[in-house]
Formats: structure tokens, C-alpha cells, sequence
């Protein structure tokens, strides 16, 4: 096989990778990661061996291999200082920031995002920005500093917005929804919530559907529709399974929490008929329920 036929080979396998990645498929983006990373190292090729094994990083870190993740990380940010690319660095201090959120520690993982968005702003880095600052949004929401978690988050949303990054806008409203969950601010929590699972939906972002069900349903819990949220956290757990991204470790204490709360407020029996009856209705059915403007409470009965 020539040298240009390879790497040519390679390119496609790591775009096809990105793809399945982007729609959930973590099983097809690694083989297809994996394939491109064999090919780049007989090349002998640093920025693709960079760009491959951090791609590899992403994928572990989706599936909760926060192992893997950090030793394919460390190495793609290894390639990338030593060539001097200060941008693609950056990218890789924020995703290590991402598997250390994971992990728990959130001083690790804010040096890392502080570090990464130094470097977008000095090197101009807009939509890098507005993901450094979600980001730093997201841990400021998990330590309970909302005053900083609701300046960082609005700033990103309106690079966001203003740039038109879709991917971007559906994370960064479902962040800012659970934050004015948080805060009281349930009108808004709701409008932000739903418009990050339309966006995630019409992007083809499985991935992205169990946050925005997991979030509408503690808006749910705080008005009191519980056996709303106990159908949506079912809904949420049912395709967490078929994409294969089960809960962040740093999610897990909210998670519960909440949890809890329906349980305490159905009794056990009750919850669990309500979770998994979330668990068995079609995902649309849930979805159309939810995107309905005129529908009433959160969450329809069955056959409302």
C-alpha cells in the first residue's frame, strides 16, 4: 500500500469514526479510531497519531473507561505540545478537564479548563471559548457556586448563539436549564431544557437525549410531578442503555437525590410502576409528549 493510499485510508476510517461517534455508536467509532491509529503509526504520522488517540480519549471517557481515556489524552496533548500546536493542545487540556470532572475531582479538572481557555482567548478561539466556559460552568454548577456557574454559561450561550454552533447551543441550554432549575427559575429551566432535546434530537445526538430528559424531570420534581419525573428517569436510563453512556460519576449524587425524592413522594410500588412504565413507552411517544407546547403537566399520563 503507497504512503499517500494509507494515509488517505486512514483519514476516511478516523472521519467515519467521527461520525459514529457524534451519533452514540461508540463501538463503530473505536474499531474505526482504532483502525486509522494502526495505519498513522506505521506512517509514523504525529498529527494523525494525535488526533486519532484523542478521538480514542473521547470514546473511553463516553463509555466510562476514564483509564484508557486519560493515558490516550496525555498522549495526543504529548504530540501536539511537542509540534507546537497550541490550539489543538487546548482542545485536549479541555477534554482531560472532562474525565476529571467525571472522576470528581473538580480542582484537576478546572486547572485544566482555566489552562485551555487561556489559550482560546489569547489565540482568538471563539467556539473553543464558549466550550471552555461551559464547561467551567458545569463544575461551577456541581460545587453549588451558581452566581459563577450563570455568568460563565451565559457568556458561552451567546458566543454560541451569535456564532450559530448548534452542537454547542443544545449542551450549553441543557447546562443553563438545570442551573435555573436549581435557582427557582422553573418557566425557564423548562424553555431552556426542551431546547436542548429538540436540538439534540434533530442533531442525531443520542447521547444528548438522556441529559435533557434527566434534567426536565427534576424540573418535574420541583413542581411536584412525580410520577412524571420517576417516567422520564426511566425513559433516560432505558436509552443511556442502548447508547451505551451510562452516568458520570459527578452526576451520581444528584442523580440519586432525585431519585430518592420520587421515591419518597410515590412510595416504592408507585415509583417503580412509573419508572418502568418510562422504561417500556416508545422514546418518541416521550419526546412528542414533551415538545407538545400545549401539553400539561410536564409529562401526559398514559393515553392523555
Amino acid at each position: 500500500m503507497s504512503t499517500v493510499y494509507a494515509d488517505q485510508l486512514a483519514r476516511l476510517l478516523d472521519a467515519r469514526g467521527t461520525m459514529a461517534q457524534s451519533q452514540g455508536d461508540y463501538a463503530a467509532a473505536q474499531h474505526d479510531h482504532e483502525a486509522a491509529l494502526a495505519i498513522w503509526r506505521d506512517l509514523d504520522d504525529r498529527a494523525g497519531i494525535a488526533g486519532a488517540v484523542g478521538s480514542l480519549g473521547l470514546v473511553h471517557k463516553a463509555r466510562g473507561d476514564y483509564d484508557s481515556a486519560t493515558r490516550n489524552l496525555d498522549e495526543a496533548l504529548a504530540h501536539w505540545r511537542a509540534g507546537g500546536h497550541e490550539a489543538r493542545a487546548a482542545m485536549v487540556l479541555n477534554n482531560l478537564a472532562a474525565v476529571a470532572s467525571d472522576r470528581g475531582d473538580l480542582a484537576r479538572a478546572e486547572f485544566f479548563h482555566e489552562e485551555s481557555l487561556a489559550i482560546k482567548r489569547r489565540t482568538g478561539d471563539q467556539p473553543g471559548i464558549a466550550t471552555s466556559l461551559h464547561n467551567l460552568a458545569d463544575i461551577a454548577l456541581h460545587a453549588g457556586q451558581y452566581e459563577q456557574a450563570v455568568a460563565q454559561i451565559e457568556e458561552s450561550l451567546a458566543i454560541s448563539r451569535a456564532l450559530a454552533l448548534t452542537p454547542h447551543i443544545a449542551q450549553s441550554t441543557h447546562t443553563a436549564g438545570v442551573i435555573a432549575c436549581r435557582l427557582g427559575d422553573l418557566p425557564r429551566a423548562e424553555a431552556l431544557l426542551r431546547e436542548s432535546l429538540t436540538l439534540f434530537r434533530t442533531l442525531g445526538v443520542r447521547w444528548g437525549t438522556p441529559l435533557a430528559l434527566e434534567g426536565l424531570a427534576e424540573v418535574a420534581i420541583a413542581r411536584a410531578e412525580y410520577s412524571g419525573a420517576a417516567r422520564l428517569f426511566g425513559a433516560a436510563a432505558a436509552e443511556r442503555e442502548v447508547v451505551g453512556t451510562p452516568l458520570q460519576p459527578l452526576d451520581l449524587p444528584d442523580h440519586e437525590r432525585l431519585l430518592a425524592a420520587c421515591r419518597g413522594a410515590l412510595g416504592e410500588a408507585g415509583f417503580t410502576a412509573a419508572y418502568n412504565l418510562g422504561r417500556t413507552l416508545p422514546l418518541e411517544r416521550i419526546v412528542a409528549g414533551l415538545l407538545d407546547p400545549q401539553r400539561a403537566p410536564l409529562v401526559a399520563e398514559p393515553g392523555s
